[in-house]
């Protein structure tokens, strides 16, 4: 190769400047692949390499890297371009040679993930201790290796997915233009494949999600009222934008959704709330006109929840009614004027505390984190070191995504009574996952 066709193979012109040479090799290295071109590699480096020498210690250095007879080791792009062993080469010292190990680790990484029997803890193991490798040191190598890995990932996808961020993170592609490189198509589509990713997970950690992806429940419940617009609103995603989606749901659970979400039964079901709205009317006149009252002298604990609800309406200023009407709400038993029943209590009963964290509860179990978040703040206002309070604020940060603050408060519950979980869930009948777990 002549000085000409050196200076054309880097297209750069003559010079001795040493940085000049290696950001134009960079660049060719960007459109020269060993795995597509080896020819076009090998003169792409043969290049480099008399430019580097004769930039270094002169012309005659040049020619002298040119005319070498004794084969070079091969560089680590040739190495993964040329599996077999040169006959100059033993089987023992081809099998130490660092960049060939290498290479054999990625290989055997996009192996193991194309084959889907690996578990993700092992995936990102095996790319840990690649990312870990000297040979990386080289340019070359750190290039080829990310744009090797960029592509098989693509490919894979979703199979080896757990790895996106990983690759993302350490070859510096998590911003758009952080690097030259960094624009290359691969790394664009691996960048929204990430973004893809993300939300991914954040969709499956959805309640709706959860409930599409397990048995249909055996009944319509309060629970499920509750969760009826999220999984409307999920199912609707996963057949307009998502295709992903809806092949992991389960087949019963959507059926089952999609009946009780029929338009037909809910209107049928504000049908029977308007049917018990006028008998609850009717029934208000008729206690109005009674001279009698329905309930002479019955202590509150021993009527039942409709009986509760009836005196609650007949007696709008009782206190000690309204506040055991939001107790019984808050354990469970529920009508359509329920948030606004327990906050008829709090006015009845300020400064309560068991009546707050009443209706601190059913807040949360209707997902309005910052409405409860307010009625426990009034309960630490008077004992600042209630454990009760404290837990129901974490919950209430946690519907909020106030991560921190709800582990802050969560373990402070905790230190103050390690029961309390069991206390709220025995109390107000709700399950309570972990999410702050441990402290």
């Amino acid at each position: 190769m002549t000085p000409e066709e050196v200076w054309a193979e880097l297209g750069l012109a003559a010079t001795a400047d040493t940085r000049s040479v290696r950001r134009a090799y960079a660049q060719r290295l960007k459109v020269t692949h060993p795995e597509d071109d080896p020819e076009a590699f090998k003169r792409l480096r043969s290049a480099y390499e008399a430019a580097m020498a004769w930039a270094e210690h002169g012309p005659k250095a040049a020619e002298a890297v040119q005319g070498e007879s004794e084969p070079r080791p091969p560089s680590a792009s040739e190495a993964a371009s040329s599996p077999e062993t040169s006959p100059e080469t033993s089987p023992e010292a081809e099998a130490r040679d660092p960049f060939e190990e290498h290479w054999a680790a990625c290989r055997a990484l996009i192996d193991r993930a194309r084959s889907g029997g690996a578990s993700d803890a092992d995936l990102t193991a095996a790319l840990d201790a690649i990312l870990k490798s000297p040979v990386l040191d080289h340019l070359e190598v750190f290039q080829h290796t990310g744009v090797g890995l960029a592509r098989a990932l693509l490919e894979l996808s979703p199979k080896a997915d757990v790895l996106v961020w990983p690759v993302l993170d350490h070859f510096g592609w998590r911003r758009a233009g952080q690097l030259g490189w960094a624009s290359l198509p691969e790394v664009d589509a691996l960048r929204e494949l990430g973004r893809t990713v993300t939300d991914r997970a954040e969709v499956r950690d959805t309640r709706a999600y959860q409930l599409l992806t397990s048995p249909p429940p055996r009944k319509e419940s309060r629970d499920t009222r509750f969760d009826r617009d999220a999984v409307r609103r999920l199912l609707r995603r996963a057949t307009t934008t998502d295709g992903w989606l809806e092949p992991e749901f389960s087949p019963e659970s959507v059926k089952w959704w999609k009946r009780h979400l029929d338009p037909r039964l809910a209107r049928r079901r504000r049908l029977m709330v308007w049917l018990s709205a006028i008998a609850g009317v009717v029934a208000l006149v008729v206690l109005a006109s009674t001279p009698d009252s329905p309930f002479p002298d019955v202590p509150i604990g021993e009527l039942t929840n409709e009986q509760l609800a009836m005196k609650a309406d007949a007696e709008p200023h009782d206190a000690n009614t309204w506040a055991r009407l939001c107790r019984m709400t808050a354990e469970g038993w529920w009508r359509e004027s329920s948030l606004n029943d327990c906050d008829h209590a709090v006015s009845l009963n300020p400064g309560n505390a068991e009546v707050l964290l009443d209706n601190g509860f059913l807040n949360i179990k209707v997902g309005k984190g910052l409405a409860a978040r307010r009625r426990f703040d009034q309960v630490l206002v008077d004992h600042p070191e209630h454990a009760v309070a404290l837990y129901g604020r974490a919950l209430a940060h946690s519907l909020r995504n106030e991560l921190d603050e709800g582990r802050a408060d969560w373990c402070r519950a905790v230190r103050l009574n390690p029961q309390v979980k069991m206390d709220v869930e025995l109390t107000w009948d709700f399950k309570v996952d972990g999410a702050f777990e441990p402290c």
